[in-house]
């Protein structure tokens, strides 16, 4: 396999090294919990629901989410049998992996938490709200430290999950545009009033 001789270089041993504790553990067993896509899609229709203050709006924008998360979830399954790449259980064994959750040996590659996280990201980013949305960014970004920390993905897996999130989330946005009236609105505007 292609991917495996990334294996050989990838840092999570020394990023499990330096942040595993105790004291974190239940934080990053929550964490990635929270990646799955059922947690996502309730968190993108509490996103929808807060961004948007016309029903009609948070239910399109809810919609738009659930297809970005059905789409990368689909991509991801398809590329982790693909590639069929080991997890760090498997290739280093239990005495130099720290797992929580389930341990998992097969699918590593792309690590769907991360890839659904990012691709939450960008399509929570656009929503309209008041003030900025970094805090799907630093969601995204702690979703697949999360999931090296448990124990289930390489580096290289949340890396490349992230990025085909990202772009996957883009292919959806650019086949799913706002309404007209929210394009329309002026770039300060929140929920395209002007």
């Amino acid at each position: 396999m292609i991917v495996e001789p990334l294996y050989e270089i990838d840092p999570s041993p020394a990023v499990q090294r330096l942040l595993c504790t105790p004291a974190l553990d239940l934080v990053m067993e929550a964490l990635s919990i929270a990646g799955e896509g059922w947690g996502l899609m309730l968190i993108a229709i509490a996103v929808a629901l807060q961004a948007n203050s016309d029903r009609r709006a948070a239910l399109r924008s809810a919609l738009a989410a659930l297809a970005t998360l059905l789409v990368v979830g689909v991509v991801v399954a398809a590329m982790k049998r693909a590639f069929d790449a080991p997890r760090p259980l498997l290739a280093l064994g239990p005495a130099r992996v720290h797992v929580l959750l389930e341990p998992l040996r097969r699918f590593a590659f792309p690590s769907g938490h991360s890839a659904a996280a990012a691709a939450f990201a960008l399509w929570a980013s656009r929503e309209p709200c008041n003030g900025g949305r970094w805090w799907p960014w630093l969601f995204a970004f702690l979703v697949g430290l999360s999931r090296v920390y448990v124990g289930a993905h390489w580096v290289t897996d949340v890396v490349g999950g992230w990025l085909i999130g990202i772009a996957l989330a883009a292919a959806v946005a650019r086949a799913w545009p706002p309404p007209k009236d929210a394009r329309a609105a002026p770039a300060g505007a929140v929920g395209g009033a002007p």
